[in-house]
């Protein structure tokens, strides 16, 4: 396993037998964490407006209720990865770009470990900059279990299992790590983070780890009212399709013939699913699936369990949403 050759690691260990006692905001004050508020998305589902400057009610940003959050926790050092510093200056955080850009969320992650090692950091806590419901209670919770792990990074996992890799704390002496993965053309948080055994941290409630990825999710957390959308279903599939409907809450309505959004057809052999038509036992690229997803209003987690439903495999993952 990698993690075990980290000095950074054995040393923190090390500190953490000779003080069996030394928890929480003890070790914090040892091994200084920074955080990073990972914004490098260009915002193309919302018309080029970066997501963490949406406003879930009048006057605050989603980042800026993010940023209240972290310092409440405790962290003071914040910076914000971008490669466009321009939306971010009323914030008078640092910007950190991408040490080489288009990697996406993996990219924002060598950056701010990069930076915060050279100003002799021990870690670094990074969110994404599209949770509104986020609070200190689930940062305190994953800096804690940070300090009591043997692992060089956790993330969190909530009550479903699942997996939400880039709310995580990660110690710097991982930057050579991920800097190796990133060589060797991995882009998968969820792989990277695998590879480096890292450790889940588990979560019972879900829902403050809510995501506006598109404007659908925008709209759901505003409570806005999202017309269904329909879906052409095969037969014998018809009751288990609706029986998931009703258990997600799904913004779907099931039709047997006609017209449909989204088509459901039944395949011999493993065909590729386009963006209007899902081939059962087949695959799916995963911005295909992210993109249905988001003209659907369903979230990658729901689209997951649909897309399993009808046996249909995620290829190129990019973030481990699938």
């Amino acid at each position: 396993m990698i993690l075990a050759q980290l000095p950074g690691t054995i040393q923190r260990m090390s500190r953490n037998e000779k003080t069996d006692e030394m928890r929480g905001s003890d070790l914090h004050s040892s091994m200084r964490i920074a955080a990073v508020v990972l914004a490098g998305g260009k915002g193309s589902r919302y018309g080029g407006v970066a997501k963490g400057l949406l406003e879930p009610s009048p006057g605050v940003c989603i980042l800026e209720g993010t940023i209240a959050e972290i310092r409440s926790s405790g962290i003071e050092r914040i910076a914000i990865s971008a490669n466009d510093a321009d939306p971010y200056a009323a914030f008078g955080l640092t910007v950190i770009p991408d040490l080489r850009p288009g990697l996406g969320p993996i990219g924002g992650i060598e950056a701010g470990l990069a930076h915060f090692r050279s100003e002799e950091y021990g870690a670094v806590l990074f969110l994404p900059c599209d949770l509104p419901a986020i609070t200190r209670q689930e940062i305190s919770k994953l800096i804690m279990e940070f300090s009591k792990s043997d692992a060089g990074a956790v993330y969190a996992q909530d009550g479903s299992f699942f997996d939400h890799p880039l709310c995580a704390v990660v110690h710097i002496d991982l930057l050579d790590d991920v800097t190796g993965i990133i060589d060797e053309g991995h882009r998968k948080i969820a792989d990277a983070w695998e590879r480096l055994g890292a450790a889940p941290v588990p979560f019972e409630d879900a829902a403050p780890f809510y995501n506006v990825n598109t404007p659908a999710d925008f709209a759901r957390w505003k409570g806005e009212l999202l017309l269904p959308t329909t879906i052409l279903v095969p037969e014998n599939l018809v009751e288990e399709i609706k029986a998931l409907i009703q258990s997600e809450g799904l913004p779907l309505e099931i039709v047997r013939e006609g017209q449909a959004d989204l088509r459901v057809a039944r395949s011999e052999r493993r065909v590729e699913s386009d963006d209007s038509t899902l081939h059962t036992g087949g695959w799916i690229r995963c911005p295909v699936a992210r993109d249905i997803g988001a003209r659907l209003g369903i979230d990658s987690r729901q689209f997951g369990k649909l897309l399993n439903a009808l046996d249909i495999r995620v290829r190129d993952c990019e973030l481990g949403c699938f």
